[in-house]
């Protein structure tokens, strides 16, 4: 089954970066990725140029592990295309490995593809742009049990072919991304082998120009609820540092850092041309509220050497590669765990750093960067459930015309920070009504009810929704629409609902809004969103004909909307099915909506409304007569109706004859709800008699004198009795016509 993941908007808690010093930045740094998540960044990466000695185990497909002095800088070296895949269509591809670290429990939500090479010319030696290919631009991507598939780079950091700099054209590096998530989240498991070809590089000994250097890194980010929450931020660009430029910072801030214990911060870089013999290079971190840089190093990443042709995660050389050289010519990517003994790095409750790259000695071209940070937030999660009123789970299941529904709201903090300020928003579909008298709300919650949006706003105290809380529940019962005319519009027999929240913590203040609710959790904690239901075969038994007045010369007939399509018919046999002798209309849709319809003649008409599955397409039938022909107290009909639920009477006025409908309340705090179904009229106003203001006419008879005073107290089909009185209800048609 696939599964889905709740997501968040951080209103405040966004990353920022910012850039200074005296490198050449020919790409500034930005944001290419964001979220805050539970899981954590990790990559797979190789290079695809090599060493070709020529002979025995040589070859560019064999290990370079010849490190310090007693390896060859690039420069000197024939490099040449690494090509494993045996494939001959392939002129350049080597592989890696890629497994989760932990088996259990992962959701890839992110993949970045990056490809970088120096490309001045096909070969070393050759003027530059001799045979240099403009598609470096396109690589291919195999994924695990897959076929190659031509990737297309989103952006190009950069090309330094098109540099005016001799400096830079001579080597001209350039860097590619392509967001590749969709390839490898399709996958039901992404671990395995990944293979990237046909990236292109000069070939040769490059010198001068720093030699030919090549490589690919794929970005992996991956939700696992088991993690610690995160702050993953990826970011590119393209700078060059080097002794005669060598600075360029990047400054970071948005988050906070837990306020007790040790604050953890991975970070993650690739680079190329940094080379394992030459010195120099550096890359270093400074903590807003800690004076000074601190120079970033680890077993594999000497201090004065962080960028030194090798590809390392957690401190070691990967061997997950083909080939897995220890000495990768010039492409870098690492990542790492910062060491931050005693927080003396990054501190607790830091909202900002800056990274640094330098050099005085080895030039290098960062082009990517990453920096994950664990924090401190509440998170907050809301299970939506539907049941039936005997306590079933029926969430996704049909339902029926009329049936009672509770929707179950169970909530918990299982973050790290207290919430506060907790709201919970419910927004109810359109073909429900609330049934507040059977509310169950945990102790302090209160809610506030908004008719015109029809949403449930619920006021969460603070005290139950602090880090470690229980799971508290809302449950509110609703009731589905019994009129088979609340379900003309295109797919209103499904009735989903979904809550919003909106909070922040104690500690960390960022808001984070309209968080949406979700249908289940499984073992892992993934989530499934939502909750929908849908109707039975209830709509199939419905009879949606009406009749329409026609008031003046014309009158618009008006169908459900938002379906595909509209076809509409005179029934000319008036058999409510259409047949060949049927006559098709088109009244051009003079207003825009082809829901809609002008005519001008009484008779029967159709309409076939055309929609794609799910939902369900249906037919309307609707007679047009005169106005005034066969109008009926439409009171008196929900009276007779015996489906319903409405209990009165109707009585017969001794002075006119005219009957008089009367609905009755039982007990003081008794309502009924009176719906009609007058889908033609323009309008439609409920109004309450002022009994002061004139004689009555008696018990059983409709006070029908023209000074009496009228309050309104409703509009539309529905109204809502809870205070006994006299009430009238006016009806007004297109044309000026109104009863």
């Amino acid at each position: 089954m696939k599964q889905n993941f709740t997501q968040k908007l951080l209103l405040v808690c966004i990353a920022l970066i910012s850039y200074f010093g005296y490198s050449q930045e020919f790409t500034p740094f930005t944001i290419r990725y964001q979220n805050n998540i539970k899981g954590d960044l990790t990559f797979i990466a190789n290079n695809i140029v090599n060493r070709d000695g020529g002979t025995g185990n040589t070859e560019p497909e064999d290990p370079y592990n010849a490190t310090g002095n007693s390896s060859t800088y690039n420069d000197w070296l024939n490099q040449q295309y690494i090509d494993v895949d045996s494939d001959p269509t392939t002129f350049s591809s080597s592989s890696a490995t890629f497994a989760f670290p932990n088996a259990n429990c992962n959701l890839i939500r992110y993949a970045g593809l990056y490809w970088s090479a120096t490309y001045p010319s096909e070969q070393a030696g050759q003027a530059l742009g001799t045979n240099r290919q403009n598609d470096f631009n396109q690589v291919k991507l195999m994924v695990p049990g897959g076929a190659y598939v031509d990737i297309t780079a989103d952006q190009v950091l950069y090309d330094g072919f098109t540099s005016g700099d001799p400096s830079v054209t001579q080597n001209s590096p350039y860097a590619c991304y392509a967001d590749v998530t969709a390839l490898i989240t399709a996958m039901a498991d992404p671990s395995g082998d990944y293979t990237v070809a046909n990236v292109r590089s000069v070939v040769g000994s490059l010198s001068p120009g720093g030699g030919a250097a090549a490589g690919w890194t794929l970005v992996i980010v991956y939700e696992n609820p088991t993690l610690t929450g995160k702050l993953i931020t990826t970011f590119d660009g393209f700078a060059r540092v080097r002794s005669a430029n060598p600075t360029v910072d990047i400054n970071y801030s948005g988050f906070n850092t837990i306020p007790a214990g040790p604050v953890r911060a991975n970070i993650g870089a690739a680079a190329l041309e940094g080379d394992n013999r030459i010195t120099g290079d550096r890359m270093r971190i400074s903590a807003a509220s800690i004076p000074g840089f601190t120079t970033i190093s680890n077993g594999v990443n000497p201090a004065n050497n962080f960028f030194n042709s090798n590809i390392t995660l957690d401190g070691a050389v990967t061997t997950n590669r083909n080939p897995n050289s220890i000495n990768t010519l010039g492409y870098d990517t690492d990542m790492f765990l910062l060491n931050n003994p005693f927080n003396s790095v990054i501190p607790n409750s830091e909202t900002a750093a800056t990274f640094r790259f330098t050099s005085s000695g080895d030039q290098y071209y960062p082009f990517f960067n990453s920096f994950n940070i664990e924090i401190i937030e509440p998170n907050i999660v809301v299970e939506k459930k539907v049941e039936d009123i005997a306590g079933n789970d029926i969430t996704g299941m049909g339902v029926n015309l009329g049936q009672y529904l509770d929707y179950v709201l169970s909530f918990q903090n299982i973050g790290n920070d207290d919430a506060t300020n907790y709201v919970l928003r419910d927004i109810l579909p359109v073909n429900v009504s609330i049934d507040e008298a059977n509310f169950v709300l945990p102790p302090g919650v209160t809610y506030v009810y908004d008719p015109v949006a029809h949403e449930i706003s619920f006021n969460i105290p603070d005290n139950i929704v602090e880090e470690g809380d229980p799971t508290r529940a809302i449950r509110m019962r609703v009731q589905v629409a019994e009129n088979c005319f609340d379900f003309v519009d295109a797919c209103t027999d499904q009735i989903p609902n979904q809550a919003y929240s909106t909070y922040q913590g104690v500690i960390n203040n960022n808001v984070i809004t309209d968080d949406p609710s979700v249908s289940d959790f499984d073992s892992c904690g993934f989530v499934t969103p939502g909750a929908t239901n849908f109707l039975l075969d209830d709509l199939e038994s419905c009879d949606y004909s009406r009749t329409v007045q026609l008031c003046g010369d014309d009158v618009l007939l008006d169908a459900g909307d938002n379906f595909d399509s509209y076809v509409w018919y005179i029934d000319e046999n008036m058999d409510g099915l259409i047949d060949a002798g049927d006559t098709l209309i088109d009244d051009g849709d003079p207003d825009g909506d082809p829901s809609t319809q002008l005519v001008t003649e009484v008779g029967m008409y159709i309409v076939d409304k055309i929609i794609a599955d799910p939902c369900k397409g249906f037919q309307e039938i609707i007679t047009v007569e005169n106005f005034g022909a066969t109008q009926t107290n439409p009171i008196i009909d929900l009276i007779n109706d015996t489906s319903n639920t409405v209990e009165g009477e109707i009585v017969t006025c001794p002075n006119d004859g005219e009957p008089l409908p009367k609905i009755f309340l039982c007990g003081l705090n008794d309502t009924e709800l009176i719906s009609i179904n007058i889908s033609d009229a323009d309008s439609i106003e409920w109004e309450q008699l002022d009994t002061a203001s004139c004689t009555s006419a008696g018990a059983d008879c409709a006070n029908k004198n023209s000074g009496c005073t009228w309050n309104n107290v409703g509009t539309g089909n529905n109204f809502l009795a809870e205070n006994a009185g006299e009430y009238r209800l006016i009806i007004n048609y297109q044309n000026g016509c109104f009863t």
